[in-house]
């Protein structure tokens, strides 16, 4: 009898033994400190981009081949303060021929050759206005999480949606003069922008991979400034479509390409 109750007290005590064990175990892994978190992956694309190396340039013109087209004219009369600031009728911009048949707000920029490097967006923000119920530029073109600060210059109420699919939509309004935002848009697309108020408003938003990018303007050129290299160029026009060309470039040196656009 002695023998079996010192039998069942020392079965009693281990089984205390390997609860508190257990539980030393359990407070040992809640009390350690954590693991250090995984050190962050490299962007892809290579290395950093040295703007130092940009000694190549590429020139070209955008030409228009045909009957320049009837724009039509913007119905503002909903807005009396739109109204009131045109004293001559303003006519949409989706296809603008120049005087010289060069075509205005055609975005040229560099889609494959660029690659090997990564690209810092710049800190500074590009401008979009909303002025004279018109965007102002009507293409806006920025790299990826380059700030865009969009702005209302007029006294009447406005509000920004721009559409895209790769990005956030959204729709803000912005009732009075002198408002500001800033968007950033962290991935590479172009996109259409308008105001729901004055539904004649649109323009579009062009978000890029790497800096090498340019619009023209009213003579229909533009300057690219590359490292050496063969690149791609890809040029957009909103209702045309897009156009492309293999370009190679030297070190310092310079090429030319042009691009024509056929009327539709």
């Amino acid at each position: 009898m002695y023998l079996r109750k010192v039998s069942l007290y020392a079965m009693f005590f281990a089984l205390l033994l390997l609860i508190a064990c257990g539980g030393n175990k359990q407070e040992s892994e809640e009390t350690a400190a954590p693991s250090k978190p995984a050190a962050a992956a490299k962007p892809a694309g290579g290395n950093a981009y040295d703007a130092s190396k940009g000694t190549a340039t590429i020139t070209g013109k955008i030409s228009y081949d045909g009957a320049p087209p009837t724009l039509a004219k913007l119905q503002m009369n909903a807005d009396p303060y739109c109204m009131s600031v045109h004293k001559d009728a303003v006519l949409e911009q989706s296809v603008e021929v120049n005087a010289d048949k060069t075509l205005k707000d055609v975005l040229v920029y560099v889609k494959t050759g660029a690659e090997k490097w990564t690209f810092a967006p710049p800190t500074d923000p590009v401008l979009l206005d909303q002025q004279g119920c018109m965007y102002s530029p009507h293409v806006i073109v920025l790299m990826q999480n380059q700030p865009l600060k969009i702005l209302n210059s007029d006294p009447t109420l406005h509000n920004i949606h721009p559409q895209p699919t790769k990005n956030t939509e959204f729709n803000q309004g912005m009732p009075t003069k002198g408002m500001e935002i800033t968007k950033v848009f962290p991935n590479d697309e172009i996109f259409p922008v308008k105001c729901d108020v004055h539904r004649w408003m649109n323009a579009h938003i062009c978000v890029m991979k790497n800096p090498f990018y340019a619009v023209t303007g009213a003579d229909g050129s533009f300057t690219i400034k590359v490292p050496a290299g063969t690149y791609t160029l890809e040029a957009w026009q909103e209702k045309l479509g897009t156009q492309s060309a293999s370009v190679t470039v030297a070190d310092g040196g310079s090429q030319t390409a042009n691009f024509t656009f056929k009327a539709m």
